[in-house]
């Protein structure tokens, strides 16, 4: 008996794919490319930590944008977060999408540690004594 399983298969990462659990990805490459029946050009994302790439919509391209700039070749071995998320209103509701934002700073997470007090790293002045040793 014949797997078709492969037919069905994703070409393309997806929400549903990726989980809406948010997720660091590392871009590996974006390039632009014709897709589709009617060979629209879009830019199209290779992460390193998926087996799938990523065919930007025109908000995921905004996000990456304004994360990266508009030079593709900029953003490879940056990092993004990502996760699925059901849209719930419009043409495509019910379906998956990908949000990409920028990840958490690691500097922000991180608590600083507290600053010695200046009065308290000071020797302290010598008890007055109040008889003469003499």
């Amino acid at each position: 008996m014949a797997n078709v399983a492969s037919f069905v298969e994703p070409k393309f990462l997806n929400g549903e794919i990726l989980g809406t659990t948010p997720q660091i990805l590392t871009i590996r490459s974006a390039v632009i490319d014709a897709l589709g029946d009617d060979q629209e050009e879009k830019v199209i994302v290779e992460f390193y930590e998926q087996d799938k790439p990523l065919p930007c919509n025109v908000t995921q391209l905004r996000s990456l944008i304004d994360l990266f700039g508009v030079d593709t070749e900029a953003w490879p071995n940056n990092q993004v977060m990502a996760y699925g998320e059901k849209l719930a209103t419009g043409k495509f509701a019910g379906k998956y999408t990908i949000r990409i934002t920028a990840p958490p700073k690691q500097a922000a997470q991180q608590v600083k540690p507290a600053q010695p007090d200046e009065q308290a790293s000071q020797p302290a002045p010598p008890a007055e004594q109040d008889e003469l040793p003499f």
